[in-house]
């Protein structure tokens, strides 16, 4: 249905001009909105079976702030990245690591935008039987009570947020035999700490 909406709109947005067109610029918007929201309802109700393989992370790491750069230098946030090249490899599912990680980033890159810009710092290192990957920026932090409930379904700190995207980027974590915590306070911006057991 929502498939069929977008497209209508489409359509019809080529045959309207002045208010018409922008109350079908909203509808469009709308559409697209409960689009996302409903793929994050999927997600975190069923998500996939995971093809596991030894993969290096910084790797993923890499493709990923590539394919956000532009959007995130628009917003006037600059990355630095500390990924070692003699990291262990991890098993990983490619593709689900990649939106887990990616629902952080852009979450990041959007406290930041919104402040007018800043870092976001990604690091990763050996700590014990995993690597460690630890995506922090110097934005505007949270309080702990905001802390204490990121993970929870359907809490979000944004008016448009649906509050799926950390819900099921936890649990693509812990399907990873992995974890992922999360330390902020006021004005001392965000960082988030993922531990993904290495190979051998």
């Amino acid at each position: 249905p929502l498939n069929a909406l977008g497209l209508n709109a489409e359509l019809l947005r080529d045959d309207v001009a002045g208010e018409a067109a922008e109350l079908v610029d909203a509808i469009r918007d709308e559409v697209a909105r409960l689009t996302r929201i409903t793929e994050s309802y999927l997600a975190i109700g069923k998500a996939p079976p995971m093809k596991l393989e030894p993969f290096p992370l910084g790797d993923v790491v890499g493709d990923l702030v590539r394919f956000q750069g532009e959007e995130l230098e628009q917003g006037g946030v600059r990355v630095e990245l500390d990924l070692p090249p003699d990291l262990p490899e991890v098993q990983l599912d490619v593709g689900q690591i990649r939106q887990a990680l990616l629902n952080i980033v852009r979450n990041a890159g959007e406290a930041l935008s919104d402040r007018g810009g800043g870092t976001l710092r990604i690091s990763a290192r050996v700590d014990g039987p995993d690597v460690l990957l630890e995506v922090a920026d110097d934005g505007p932090g949270m309080d702990a009570e905001h802390v204490s409930r990121i993970f929870d379904p359907f809490f979000s700190t944004k008016e448009s947020g649906s509050g799926l995207g950390l819900p099921v980027t936890q649990q693509v974590i812990a399907e990873h035999g992995g974890r992922i915590g999360c330390r902020s306070a006021p004005g001392d911006g965000t960082t988030f700490s993922i531990w993904l057991p290495r190979v051998g």
